[in-house]
């Protein structure tokens, strides 16, 4: 079977796509469902109790990232877009390099997170720390963007046609 086959290019974009998804299925399910759902029990300590689903979806996420990049990097070469011309000049490559900066906020964020937020969302908090109504701010926006960003990527691609 050709590298470049169509039904290689069907599989491969099916991966990406479902990795996507996941991530981003993830990332409104925990920040839109569970935390608020928890936040309504009176016996869960929300924070403690984020700490260990944030722990697992990270690792997760660490291995989705590289899948997500070597899929789209195979689907940009299925579809000529690994050409410095092309992204430039044609409203295609214009469209990809925009899905590129989008992935490229997401991808930011999810590294940095744990840094901007001074390790909250990798390291244990001692038990009755209250947290800081700026860094739930800064969460708050830090979310919105990764999931606009994700939402952009995903209109793009879908507009790239794979």
């Amino acid at each position: 079977m050709n590298f470049w086959s169509p039904q290689i290019h069907f599989i491969i974009t099916a991966i990406h796509i479902f990795s996507a998804v996941f991530w981003l299925g993830w990332m409104v399910f925990i920040f839109f469902v569970l935390r608020p759902v928890a936040a309504r029990i009176p016996s869960i300590d929300v924070q403690a109790f984020m700490i260990p689903i944030r722990r697992r979806v990270r690792k997760f996420v660490f291995w989705l990232i590289p899948i997500i990049l070597l899929t789209g990097l195979y689907n940009m070469g299925y579809r000529g877009l690994l050409d410095w011309q092309i992204l430039r000049g044609t409203s295609v490559g214009h469209r990809m390099l925009w899905k590129l900066g989008a992935a490229a906020v997401i991808f930011g964020i999810y590294y940095f997170a744990p840094y901007i937020m001074g390790g909250r969302l990798v390291h244990d908090e001692p038990k009755n720390h209250q947290p800081n109504p700026k860094a739930k701010k800064v969460e708050v926006i830090m979310h919105v963007v990764a999931f606009t960003a994700g939402v952009v990527a995903a209109y793009l691609g879908i507009t790239i046609g794979g």
